[in-house]
């Protein structure tokens, strides 16, 4: 029992034979050229299926021929076929189901070529299959014991009219409206062609949607405000240009609404029109064939989406209206889904919105509820469960497995969103009344440290919109345990966080690489020590050492040696006098100019080019009217263009140029520090 799929291209005068159950019961899936679809074994044709009628065109044969993704799924005797989505074959086998191998043929008159690519084989632990109802085919004299579904076909899901779903009342308090785990049929939803649901393993049965196959309602159920929680597995990805993974449409009314996309290598929010406006895209990677936990709360004008307890998309100003939701597996890929819950965020509209809404005086549950559990974060619910219901003790190791950012006192470092009306300072008032202590706050969210227990009274006021994690980094490396520098005795505390160890064993240690790191000072005398092992002389290529110079360059310079111990580095010093920005922008620029025109593969600039005031791109070393007066920042403003012209001719020499970020930030950005 198996789900195969692949991606299968094939040129005029061939045809690709996907060949399994390699037995007494072994079959093939044939493709032509021209999209024609049979189902045969040794020589006998089981079911066939034509090719989609097309307009009349006159083909030309100097064009390449097209990928598609064929899916064949074997449950027991029941054998169904799918190319791009679309459902093309349905047969039930009158041989027993016997285990077998997989091949990849082609015609032994073959006269095009065949190219496969993308393989996907899933074994299936059971033989059941819940599919939505088919049309009714009468028997006819020649109709035999196959059933051919031509791409045609509409299949209209059958609804149970003694249950109809309701449209939400507007009033009502939030709770669950919809949801499926696809372990039981649910007549509230319906199936586009080509998904089935399928035993995913252990037997869990989850939603296979091959394609540009579609999941929605049968009955529309205009949400405006709402969390939606999902499970969802990237089978495949063409690699094409074309969308992967999964696309949520939500807020659609009247040909406009909004468009996330959850795909292999990024996730993105649009806004629907005749063209669709990017609002947000994180290049978050999510691995294939591998679970990933989704959540998406829609509050009003904000937007936020998490996936495996990260934030990955956080989106202001949407407009405030209600419509539809529908499910879509984008063009470049087969998916799975499971445990699909759509929850209704009760309205928090404050009428003015000058004013300061109090705290709510409602009493305060003593525990979670799941209308409340939304509002956290996945891991936070884990640990207050456990906090409530068993041993605190225990809910502590759970919080410090998940890495939880925690004080001595026990307060969990968060970020807290206010719901639709509320604002900031209403929160921060809640977070403190909750024990919390508040660290930071703008005019969209506050950045608080609260008490586990805490958490319970802040998410049941109707304040509090979300409480997530603050971004972080996260560790690639497989490593339980870290491991010393290469260079000198003493790691850099990023270097297992950046799975440098690993890298080094494929060989990338920067032999061959010159690098040279500019910044203010490398210390008088410059002391390198068995930290520094990559940097190959003391003496300066630029600039010259000074009492009172600050070592940071040298601090630089052992992160750089952990990271490529085999790599050539020389230091740039630049005299970065802040009174004096004319000359500390000259001498920035002729330090780039000097690697630059002297071979240098790697430039880093371990200084701040003023992101605080400026793009921090060169374009304006600091903000000159800070320091000069208006007339000499007029004067001198060809000056400033130096520096950007000097980083792009690096760049466009193919040399990597890396700036520091600066230590200017505001701590404004979901408490990033």
């Amino acid at each position: 029992h198996f789900t195969m799929t692949a991606q299968v291209r094939v040129a005029n005068g061939g045809a690709a034979h996907l060949d399994a159950r390699a037995s007494n019961a072994a079959f093939a899936v044939v493709l032509d050229a021209q999209g024609n679809v049979s189902l045969v074994r040794g020589e006998t044709v089981l079911a066939t299926s034509p090719a989609p009628t097309a307009p009349e065109v006159t083909p030309d044969p100097t064009a390449e021929p097209e990928w598609h993704t064929v899916s064949v799924q074997a449950l027991g005797n029941v054998i169904t076929v799918s190319v791009d989505g679309s459902p093309r074959i349905d047969y039930t086998d009158t041989e027993t189901a016997t285990s077998g191998g997989f091949s990849f043929t082609t015609d032994t008159n073959n006269s095009g070529a065949v190219d496969i690519d993308n393989i996907i084989i899933q074994k299936l632990d059971a033989p059941e299959v819940i599919t939505t109802p088919e049309p009714t085919v009468e028997p006819t004299a020649e109709a035999t014991e196959q059933s051919v579904i031509e791409p045609e076909t509409t299949v209209e899901p059958e609804t149970t009219a003694e249950a109809p779903v309701e449209a939400p009342d507007e009033s009502a308090t939030t709770g669950v409206q919809v949801g499926i785990n696809f372990d039981d049929e649910n007549a509230d939803w319906a199936l586009g062609a080509g998904a089935n649901v399928v035993d995913s393993g252990e037997g869990n049965f989850a939603l296979l949607m091959a394609a540009n196959t579609t999941l929605g309602l049968n009955e529309p159920l205009s949400l405006s405000n709402f969390t939606l929680t999902a499970r969802l597995n990237i089978l495949t990805d063409a690699a094409n240009g074309e969308d992967s993974g999964l696309g949520i449409f939500f807020r659609l009314s009247d040909g406009s609404g909004y468009l996330l996309t959850i795909e292999s290598d990024n996730s993105a929010l649009y806004a629907l029109g005749e063209t669709n406006e990017l609002l947000a895209e994180s290049g978050s990677a999510h691995a294939l064939n591998s679970w990933h936990a989704i959540t998406f709360t829609v509050n009003g004008g904000n937007a936020m989406l998490n996936v495996n307890g990260v934030d990955e998309l956080i989106v202001d100003g949407l407009s405030d209206s209600a419509g539809d939701i529908s499910f879509v597996a984008n063009s470049a890929s087969n998916i799975m889904v499971d445990d699909v819950a759509i929850t209704e965020l009760a309205s928090t509209a404050n009428t003015d919105p000058e004013a300061t809404p109090e705290p709510s005086p409602a009493a305060i549950p003593m525990g979670l509820t799941p209308e409340t559990e939304v509002k956290l974060d996945g891991s936070l619910t884990a640990i207050v469960t456990e906090f409530l219901q068993s041993d605190p003790a225990t809910a502590f190791e759970i919080a410090e497995d998940y890495g939880l950012d925690i004080d001595e006192t026990g307060r969990v470092r968060v970020v807290i969103y206010p719901a639709n009306g509320y604002t900031t300072e209403a929160v921060a008032a809640i977070a403190e009344a909750a024990g919390g202590v508040v660290l930071d706050t703008n005019e969209r969210r506050v950045v608080a440290r609260i008490p586990i227990p805490g958490f319970v009274p802040l998410v049941n006021t109707a304040e509090v919109g979300a409480v997530r994690l603050p971004a972080r980094a996260a560790s690639t490396s497989t490593l339980e345990t870290g491991l010393a520098a290469p260079a000198g005795v003493a790691a850099t505390e990023a270097f297992d966080m950046l799975n440098v160890y690993e890298w080094h064993l494929a060989g990338f240690t920067g032999t061959g690489v010159d690098i040279a790191i500019i910044d203010r000072g490398f210390g008088n005398p410059v002391s390198l020590t068995a930290e520094h092992s990559c940097v190959n002389s003391a003496t300066l290529a630029y600039g010259t050492p000074e009492d009172g110079d600050t070592t940071h360059g040298l601090t630089v310079a052992e992160v750089v040696c952990d990271i490529a111990p085999a790599a050539n580095v020389r230091l740039f010093k630049v005299d970065d006098d802040y009174s004096d920005i004319i000359d500390a922008t000259f001498e920035m620029a002729n330090a780039v100019n000097e690697a630059r025109t002297t071979g240098y593969d790697v430039i880093i600039i371990a200084m701040d080019l003023g992101v605080a005031a400026s793009p921090g791109d060169g374009t304006l070393g600091y903000k000159c009217e800070d320091i000069l007066d208006d007339t000499t920042c007029e004067d001198n403003k060809d000056l400033y263009k130096d520096l950007y012209n000097e980083i792009a001719q690096a760049r466009q020499a193919g040399i990597a140029v890396v700036v520091a970020a600066g230590n200017n930030g505001n701590n404004d950005t979901d408490g990033l520090r």
